[in-house]
């Protein structure tokens, strides 16, 4: 008899069961695409998964009708990237919006249909605000990726409340927080977390201390192999990039 099972059904068995490997690179935003960055656009997510990447981080905002898209937020980004358009819009609006130089705005449902095709790439959320609501809701509505989602915190006392809806590997990014080194090293050995992640600055100090403690630390954004060599000389694992690539590590070494 054929027990074979679908690549779908051994990356859930994977991460349920062994937990998952952090890579190296995150692709930022989706990854960049034809020099842009932070398009989190269909167009950025298929380059970057054939050019190797299978964590791809994505930014999630709520449109004015309270439904997550892939967005970084309403203002800059919003503007760069659909020109003389309405100020946060409504799911529908959303979906027929025309995004610069012919790419393709997502949402959430749209991920959910890309990562069906794609079924050992994960996804590393960063919602701009409303983190617990959108965690969620796709706990709540999107059970069946979950396993696949990486979730950010922004904060130690999101940490249970993550946990509690069932998400298993949860990164500490800490670009919206205060909290002192000793509280992060605290907080970081009495939980087990995927990752922490912090601006280069930050990871030059408190890095390898977390690295002795057998924590996995990132740093963002970065596009560069040189600032990617010199941050893992001081305890950094891995970058969230735009522009460097799983090639690019592999002649690195």
């Amino acid at each position: 008899m054929n027990t074979k099972l679908p690549l779908s059904a051994l990356i859930v068995l994977l991460v349920a069961c062994t937990g998952v490997s952090p890579p190296v690179l995150i692709a930022h935003a989706g990854g960049g695409f034809e020099g842009k960055d932070y398009t989190n656009s269909k167009e950025a997510f298929d380059f970057n998964y054939n050019a190797g990447h299978r964590f791809f981080e994505v930014d999630i905002s709520f449109t004015s009708d309270n439904r997550p898209v892939l967005i970084h937020d309403w203002d800059g980004i919003y503007k760069r990237y659909f020109k003389d358009s309405p100020e946060h819009v409504t799911l529908t609006e959303f979906k027929t919006l025309q995004m610069d130089s012919g790419m393709h705005q997502m949402t959430i449902e749209d991920l959910y249909a890309w990562m069906e095709e794609h079924p050992d790439a994960l996804i590393v959320t960063d919602v701009k605000s409303g983190n617990l609501k959108a965690l969620k809701l796709i706990a709540d509505e999107y059970e069946q990726y979950q396993e696949r989602i990486i979730p950010q915190i922004y904060d130690v006392s999101e940490f249970e409340p993550v946990r509690q809806m069932g998400y298993k590997n949860i990164i500490f990014t800490l670009y919206m927080t205060s909290i002192s080194d000793k509280d992060l090293l605290d907080f970081a050995s009495a939980n087990q977390l995927f990752a922490v992640t912090m601006v280069p600055q930050r990871a030059e100090k408190v890095a390898q201390k977390l690295k002795e403690q057998g924590v996995t630390v990132y740093s963002h954004t970065i596009n560069s192999l040189a600032n990617l060599k010199d941050l893992q000389k001081v305890g950094v694992h891995g970058v969230y990039t735009d522009f460097i690539y799983p090639s690019n590590i592999t002649l690195m070494s």
